[in-house]
């Protein structure tokens, strides 16, 4: 008896998601419906011209890519850019009036300039990565000649193991030792 009521709740909670999705499915195609905005192609005046939109349409799409118009013969371009947030930065700089730009434009640059020195000059900047890659590289070069060397030494211990010949050449360079059936020559240092 349980299991029927547990069932019967669990397919009402569903029939009712069923129905919000509904919903919201209706009430997307309903906006999606509404008339875009239609941009205006303006009449030409000299080399430039600005686009127009009708004045009763203020929604602007966030991420639609927008078509733009700068002058000369069928000179068009798309960008893809959130038009909302870029144009409304352009028209607050807008807003400051000519002296405030020109100020405004020339700190920007000077902050840009400041970023671009920091990366050059300052610590963990380019010019640090470029001395960290020759040091990189001269360990690398350090350790691939210890790694020779190594590896030398490893065929050297290997040949005195097993080679007896080796072995007793070895003890008599470096050790001096003599072997009973055989006789030293010494010379004397005048």
């Amino acid at each position: 008896m349980e299991t029927y009521q547990n069932s019967s709740i669990a397919s009402e909670r569903l029939r009712k998601a069923i129905e919000r999705n509904r919903l919201k499915q209706a009430k997307k195609q309903r906006q999606q419906q509404a008339a875009p905005i239609e941009l205006t192609r303006p009449e030409m005046e000299g080399e430039s011209a600005v686009w127009s939109m009708p004045a009763n349409s203020m929604r602007i799409e966030p991420h639609a890519p927008r078509r733009t118009y700068r002058g000369g013969d069928d000179n068009y371009f798309t960008t893809s850019l959130p038009a909302k947030r870029f144009t409304m930065a352009v028209d607050k700089v807008k807003q400051l009036g000519p002296q405030l730009q020109k100020k405004f434009i020339l700190f920007s640059w000077l902050v840009c300039a400041l970023l671009a020195l920091r990366l050059l000059f300052a610590d963990r900047g380019v010019l640090d990565y470029y001395r960290e890659l020759g040091h990189l590289e001269h360990q690398q070069k350090t350790l691939r000649e210890y790694q020779q060397a190594n590896l030398a030494l490893a065929q050297e211990v290997k040949r005195l193991k097993t080679d007896d010949r080796y072995q007793r050449k070895m003890v008599r360079e470096h050790l001096g030792h003599v072997a009973p059936d055989e006789f030293v020559v010494a010379f004397r240092k005048e």
